[in-house]
């Protein structure tokens, strides 16, 4: 009997999801019901797919289970265990984003066509912004960067229409190049329709030479 309470109590949380379950842990590689708005990751996972929740088009919220060896969540946005990278963002994230202090790095296409999010704010420990990072973020009106940032990739704020003011405090923001390409341009490029506003902190001393190209 204590056996088999065990065994219930390890899987408890997991109704939702298609899983497989082996020596080396739990793995989530599916949402039952991908209409859900917001989704709760059980203790017990260890790995979850890639990709695996795209076709939640409605997620607004991630929150993970304490005592989870691999993830966590802050704000709505699921974390690495550690909170130094960034995993998945809802696609129906909304309002102002935080993100959470420690993460190193935006990937690429993370915040991709996150239409409801209004502001963001990018923390001091983030040093890089990858390609089309925010790309088509349609109701973003205030970006604020962190002073580490020293890379930002192709169309990491492309087609923000409604971007209406940066608070720009990265010191020293270098052209990207890899094999003879910039890969800094197009950056803010059919953004603000209305055009925007860009402050500099005291403390900035370069920025891409590409970067409105």
């Amino acid at each position: 009997q204590k056996h088999y309470t065990a065994k219930w109590e390890v899987f408890a949380g997991l109704e939702q999801f298609n899983y497989t379950a082996d020596s080396s842990g739990i793995t989530i590689n599916g949402v039952k019901d991908t209409s859900i708005t917001e989704l709760t990751i059980p203790s017990c996972v260890t790995s979850i797919d890639s990709g695996c929740l795209n076709e939640c088009r409605s997620l607004s919220s991630i929150s993970v289970e304490s005592g989870n060896p691999t993830y966590a969540s802050r704000n709505g946005i699921l974390y690495n265990s550690r909170i130094t990278q960034i995993i998945y963002v809802p696609q129906k994230l909304s309002g102002d984003v935080v993100l959470a202090d420690g993460i190193r790095s935006i990937p690429r296409q993370a915040f991709y066509s996150r239409d409801e999010i209004t502001s963001v704010n990018i923390p001091d420990s983030v040093t890089s912004i990858g390609m089309s990072a925010f790309y088509n973020c349609d109701n973003l009106q205030t970006v604020t960067l962190g002073v580490a940032v020293t890379e930002i990739k192709n169309g990491a704020f492309e087609a923000c229409s409604n971007l209406s003011l940066i608070n720009w405090n990265a010191t020293a923001v270098e052209d990207f190049e890899s094999d003879g390409i910039v890969h800094s341009r197009d950056v803010f490029t059919d953004t603000g329709e209305n055009g925007f506003e860009l402050v500099f902190g005291d403390n900035v001393e370069r920025i891409p030479g590409y970067l409105f190209d």
